[in-house]
């Protein structure tokens, strides 16, 4: 392909071919990239994903065109980038183009811009949340209305036996009492059941936790701050949920670790049914407030609204959330659970650690 046919194509696209090191570096944009980039075309063209996009931006796409010049195979991803003067969530598919000999001299790009339908996953995930506590509270408030009006009914009975009839219509005002609390307890038992039976539950999807992670510190610490360590695992789970849960525990780390370099660790087992997802820093650890409302106490100022809404949304999935001080007594330890279950690993093609070694000079 030239890149005088990228200008056909009505989205952001963009050519790559490898360099004499074997590295890819953009020979063609179209004007759709540039104008979403808001960098001009000669400091583009002969630069790798490193030079154009800062930080952990640019590591990111460079792995991710890395890969695919090394595999093969084509490849989709979404990634947050700084475009104009905000960030917005781009899903990037890549495509090979080989010569006659089979070797891989192209690879095509073409982008979309998904920030709407990023922040319509989220938003749908805090309505399911608010859903669930809603049918919760409704089943525990008809849950608690059933007795009395039980002893309604008895109370009834026991005001009928007896009771001598003198024509003022009392005994039909009994039986009218009776006839409606037998129909508060049909209509309560009809609310039980519609709570028992109610479900907003995601479609899971397959994914990989390291590349959840890896978008997660893009978003928070685009420019390599702090350092973290994630698990090649792969989850079948709501990644949605599980996208919103680990950005507010590793943005509450970033906040309230006391170190202006962070390391973190990310890790899931499967537990059960579920999955458990481990979240460990090196910082302060937490204080007792924080734990108590994360075991179950109520909100108090210093514990952080943002890990009460964590466990409102993990516990309206059926899962659990917890915290400790870390193992070996640095830092701190949360481990959550999601329905979902470990998969064995996808095709998941790793960028060469010479290329890796390479990315650090």
């Amino acid at each position: 392909m030239t890149p005088e046919l990228l200008e056909t194509i009505g989205q952001p696209a963009f050519l790559l071919e490898p360099d004499q090191d074997g590295l890819p570096i953009y020979t063609g944009v179209n004007e759709a990239w540039l104008n979403g980039v808001k960098r001009p075309r000669h400091l583009t063209l002969g630069e790798t994903a490193m030079t154009v996009f800062p930080g952990r931006f640019g590591k990111v796409a460079f792995e991710h065109h890395v890969s695919c010049l090394q595999h093969g195979v084509p490849q989709a991803y979404i990634l947050t980038l700084p475009l104009g003067s905000a960030l917005r969530s781009a899903q990037t598919h890549l495509r090979t183009i080989r010569n006659a000999q089979g070797r891989i001299v192209q690879i095509v790009g073409v982008s979309q811009d998904v920030t709407a339908q990023t922040l319509a996953d989220e938003a749908q995930a805090n309505t399911d949340t608010l859903t669930h506590e809603l049918e919760d509270f409704v089943a525990l408030a008809a849950h608690d209305l059933r007795t009395p009006m039980r002893h309604v009914t008895l109370l009834a009975d026991m005001l009928r036996e007896n009771f001598e009839d003198l024509g003022d219509g009392k005994l039909d005002l009994i039986d009218s009492l009776e006839q409606v609390a037998g129909k508060a307890t049909e209509l309560i038992t009809d609310l039980l059941s519609h709570a028992q039976t109610t479900t907003n539950v995601r479609a899971p999807e397959a994914f990989s936790l390291n590349t959840i992670c890896r978008d997660v510190f893009v978003m928070l610490d685009p420019f390599d701050h702090h350092d973290f360590q994630c698990d090649e695992t792969w989850i079948l789970a709501d990644r949605a949920t599980l996208l919103i849960a680990l950005r507010n525990l590793i943005d509450n780390a970033f906040k309230h670790c006391g170190r202006d370099r962070v390391q973190m660790r990310i890790r899931a087992k499967a537990k059960d049914d579920t999955i458990e997802i481990i979240v460990q820093d090196n910082g302060k650890g937490f204080k007792d407030p924080a734990m108590a409302f994360l075991g179950g106490g109520g909100l108090r100022t210093d514990s952080g609204y943002g890990l009460l809404g964590v466990r409102r949304m993990i516990e309206a999935r059926g899962g659990s959330i917890s915290a400790s001080h870390a193992l070996d007594g640095v830092g701190s330890m949360i481990r959550f659970t999601l329905p979902g279950a470990v998969v064995p690993t996808l095709q998941n093609p790793k960028v060469p650690q010479s290329v890796l070694l390479g990315m650090r000079h």
